[in-house]
């Protein structure tokens, strides 16, 4: 069975994709050959996306055989599943209305943004004690520090604020501090990075950007992730998986891929460097309708790029 991504679209993704364009100059060694999108109709791809559609997957900090993802079972209703590698164990941890990405904290909580009117929660690891953390609405996002004692989310009237984990307010962040919900992370002791119009770390505190790319025409990237050595980020976009180092600004392609068959979000683990990644296949259905398809499919590899391994997921029916 197949939903519209169009309406999935108001609570993840925009429903329109720009035309392919050109990445980041960077090395690496290409994957199988990948054949880019054609040229967008004016109003854009019609885009249907083929059950079991998911996404955002987010690695346990304290254990490398276990993960979350989000299953989208129609546009306001969607499963948040917790995964361990080891032992194929699925367990579904909440299931409603979640608007971004679940965030997993080192303390073993996870964030929740659920709508409306959007706010914030927190649900342990088992699927106990969800627990509401903003009242006022409008909340989105919720990603935890490197220490998992701050939680950082964007309010709609322009601000980015954070919070302890009871929800207590501690301040606005400057400049929004350099967070974007469902791309950015906090996992440096120092840093916040955004890949927005090219990729930026921010001190959060002091809201002042430290461009690493330059990329205002080609646009936003997808996900972005600190490596452990904190001295690189791993991101992704339509021309592949890259990761840029923070004090040479040296950029490397680990994989090559196009628009037609690309990553999505990218995350990767704090104890091994694992890189856990949601990748999407489009395939355009009718070009009189400008329909397009859209598969999904959750990868594990190492950082560079080898033992790479796509995962079934065994939802129930």
């Amino acid at each position: 069975m197949r939903w519209p991504y169009l309406l999935l679209a108001l609570v993840v993704l925009t429903a329109c994709r720009k035309d392919p364009e050109t990445g980041p100059a960077a090395g690496g060694s290409a994957s199988a050959p990948c054949i880019p999108l054609p040229e967008a109709p004016p109003q854009g791809w019609n885009e249907w996306f083929v059950e079991p559609y998911f996404g955002y997957p987010r690695w346990n900090p304290n254990n490398p055989d276990e993960f979350t993802l989000l299953e989208y079972r129609s546009p306001f209703l969607s499963k948040l599943w917790k995964y361990n590698l080891s032992t194929q164990e699925l367990s579904m941890l909440y299931e409603g209305n979640i608007l971004c990405s679940p965030e997993w904290g080192r303390t073993g909580w996870i964030t929740l943004n659920i709508g409306w009117p959007a706010n914030i929660f927190k649900i342990k690891a088992n699927g106990d004690s969800i627990t509401q953390l903003t009242s006022d609405g409008q909340n989105f996002g919720g990603e935890w520090n490197y220490w998992g004692d701050t939680i950082v989310y964007y309010h709609a009237d322009n601000s980015t604020r954070i919070m302890l984990p009871d929800g207590a307010y501690l301040q606005d962040l400057p400049n929004s501090g350099g967070y974007a919900e469902n791309m950015s992370s906090w996992r440096h002791p120092q840093y916040m990075v955004m890949p927005m119009a090219g990729l930026y770390i921010f001190n959060p505190y002091e809201g002042i950007p430290i461009p690493l790319i330059n990329d205002t025409f080609n646009g936003s990237y997808f996900r972005a992730s600190f490596v452990n050595d904190m001295d690189r980020i791993a991101w992704v976009w339509d021309s592949g998986l890259h990761t840029t180092r923070i004090s040479t600004h040296e950029t490397v392609r680990i994989e090559e891929t196009c628009s037609s068959n690309c990553y999505r979000s990218v995350d990767c683990h704090p104890l091994n460097n694992k890189l856990l990644l949601s990748r999407s296949k489009f395939t355009p259905d009718s070009p009189v309708e400008h329909s397009i398809s859209v598969e999904t499919s959750i990868v594990i590899m190492n950082l560079d790029g080898t033992d790479k391994q796509t995962i079934t997921i065994p939802f129930p029916e």
